[in-house]
């Protein structure tokens, strides 16, 4: 049986994911791999190419997966990673308020990404598998 929760994380995760989705998309197809790759070098990450391609893909994909509920703490400590890697070579040196352009939003996604990464769902693939191999006796 699927309580309100598993409908509130669902929730959640589809805001959340859909955040990480658009921010992909535009590294790779509004922005560009090269321009993307061109701005995380400016920005001082290490290996500028991995690096770009690795969070564009984590928040397309990712975001993608976080929404259907696909290896939930798995996505969620990816989507986490990809935060913190923005606090720690964008915002941080910004301070915290987003208005200044500092950390308070990346700090907001590593956050919830990882709530509702652990807390799975009922509502998500995950929770499907699970209920058909461990269903409830009636």
């Amino acid at each position: 049986m699927v309580r309100s929760a598993g409908f509130a994380l669902l929730i959640g995760r589809i805001a959340v994911g859909l955040v990480f989705i658009l921010h992909g998309w535009r590294k790779l197809m509004t922005d560009g791999m090269d321009v993307t790759t061109a701005n995380f070098g400016k920005l001082g990450f290490p290996a500028p190419e991995f690096m770009a391609w690795f969070t564009a893909l984590v928040e397309l994909l990712g975001g993608a997966l976080f929404i259907l509920g696909v290896a939930l703490p798995l996505i969620g400590v990816l989507l986490a990673i990809v935060s913190v890697l923005g606090i720690l070579f964008v915002t941080a040196k910004n301070g915290f308020w987003a208005g200044n352009g500092g950390y308070e939003y990346e700090l907001v996604l590593a956050g919830t990404a990882l709530a509702l990464g652990f807390a799975g769902g009922e509502v998500s693939v995950g929770g499907y598998y699970r209920r058909r191999r461990h269903p409830v006796a009636a």
